[in-house]
């Protein structure tokens, strides 16, 4: 068994394509393998992209939920990541705006809350 674990690990290891990753997946169950479907999964989730319904189908429901997890995770990080970026922008140009005082009255500049 372990030898044709590790065959199919290198035959994997050849692609970089993600129905290649689910190819692995699914080789992981025909041959009861948690060491195939850890690859597999290691390397589905470092694509950080979604899966199509079909690939969905062919994994599952528990795999696919980890891979939709850690995406929509690293996108939510991303967001954070953006949106820190922006308020620290937006804080800048009011001090900006605060110094010239000519152009804009504190009233004006005072963000709303949402």
């Amino acid at each position: 068994m372990e030898e044709i674990e590790t065959w199919i690990i290198e035959q994997f290891k050849e692609t970089s394509e993600y129905d290649g990753f689910v190819d692995l997946i699914v080789a992981s169950r025909i041959l009861d393998s948690d060491e195939l479907y850890q690859e597999g999964l290691r390397r589905l989730l470092s694509t950080k992209s979604f899966p199509t319904l079909e690939q969905a189908e062919r994994m599952g429901t528990k795999t696919t939920y980890s891979v939709m997890k850690v995406a929509a995770d690293a996108t939510a990080a991303s967001s954070v990541a953006v949106t820190r970026d922006l308020q620290a922008q937006h804080a800048a140009a009011l001090e900006l705006a605060r110094k010239c005082g000519k152009c804009y009255s504190d009233q004006a500049l005072t963000p709303r809350k949402v």
